[in-house]
């Protein structure tokens, strides 16, 4: 009985074996076939050529150009370093570059055309950016921006950006595609290190954004604007318009949704039942946080309004969340339903602000 149970089972074995082996082989002259068809050092030196001519940059590699076909036809550019002419320190570091390739590579190759390498995808692997000598290779503002098209997903993993004080790593970002006037989808995550390590703790942020980009007038435009953010367990959900001019003029009207006030930020000077807080933010200044601030933070209860004139709030970002009244330098006014400092409890208060002190006038106090 089991001999006539077995037989079956013994060709069926066979016809398995046989596939895996057709399938084997088949990958392996696959594998040998594009290498001769794409010929990779050839292609891999066309790449670097045209990126250094449109870069300005010095590009190198430490190993020869590899083609690979899984999960679709790719060249690798190992051991990537870009230097700025004549200067010793890199501008860009990676471990690896994978540029996708359309298939059309193939047959123009077995039809014995010169091939003209149109890029479908770009993986930049291990990147280690320095934000100094990237500033200078852009050179001085120009009069207006450019915003390139960008048909092929773009995707950055592991990346790390080192800056005067802080540094970024783990950063990783996915682009789909990047048009003028229509939608673009970006997300990834980073790591916002404080240096020396360890003075600060590190923030980490994930972020999810969709917007729509437009040159306006030489300025960069992104509206409508809708992001979503996480730090720590604090999740940030943003919508609203943002414009950016060469100059570093910065505008912005958005609307920040918080389910809880972030641990991250100096404690608003609220009584401590306030939940569920929705800010409203018109500012009209420049990128390094100066400039004329329209503020409204209404929570589930109480309610901050005011326009303040403030200096540099990076500073205010990082201070302790234990310091109720640290503010940035800042002129203008506040007036709040509540306020709590301590055991004092304040009705309907107004706050004069004079370029840091906090004077609290025409305020009804009351001891909760």
């Amino acid at each position: 009985m089991s001999d006539a149970t077995d037989a079956p089972t013994k060709p069926r074995r066979k016809r398995r074996w046989r596939w895996l082996l057709w399938l084997a082989a088949t990958l392996l002259i696959a594998g040998f076939g594009i290498n001769y068809l794409l010929k990779p050092e050839k292609l891999g030196a066309l790449l670097l050529r045209q990126i250094n001519e449109r870069s300005g940059l010095v590009v190198t590699t430490t190993e020869p150009a590899r083609v690979g076909w899984w999960p679709q036809l790719h060249i690798e550019l190992s051991g990537l370093d870009a230097r700025l002419p004549g200067n010793d320190a890199a501008l860009l570091q990676a471990e690896s570059l994978d540029l996708s390739l359309p298939l059309s590579l193939l047959t123009d190759s077995l039809l014995g055309r010169e091939p003209e390498p149109r890029i479908t995808g770009l993986t930049l692997r291990s990147p280690r950016l320095d934000l100094d000598a990237f500033m200078t290779w852009l050179g001085p503002a120009s009069s207006e921006y450019e915003l390139p098209d960008i048909d092929s997903p773009l995707a950055i993993e592991s990346g790390q950006l080192l800056g005067n004080g802080w540094q970024i790593d783990g950063f990783n970002l996915e682009l789909d595609e990047l048009h003028a006037g229509q939608p673009s989808h970006l997300q990834g995550s980073l790591r916002y290190v404080p240096l020396p390590e360890g003075s600060t703790p590190p923030l980490p942020l994930t972020f999810d954004i969709t917007a729509t980009p437009t040159i306006d007038t030489g300025a960069l435009r992104l509206d409508p604007l809708q992001a979503e953010l996480q730090s720590d367990q604090d999740p940030i959900s943003t919508s609203g318009s943002l414009l950016l001019s060469p100059s570093g003029a910065l505008r912005t009207g958005l609307v920040i949704q918080l389910p809880q006030w972030p641990q991250r930020l100096p404690a608003l000077p609220l009584p401590p039942d306030n939940k569920r807080f929705t800010l409203k933010l018109d500012f009209d200044g420049r990128t390094d946080g100066q400039g004329q601030l329209d503020l409204d933070i209404q929570s589930d209860i109480d309610r901050i309004a005011g326009k303040l004139q403030i200096g540099e709030w990076l500073g205010w970002l990082g201070a302790s969340s234990k310091d109720t009244w640290m503010l940035p330098p800042v002129t203008g006014s506040l007036t709040a339903s509540r306020l709590q400092q301590g055991d004092i409890l304040l009705d309907d208060a107004t706050i004069d602000f004079d370029e840091g002190s906090t004077p609290a006038t025409n305020a009804a106090s009351s001891n909760p």
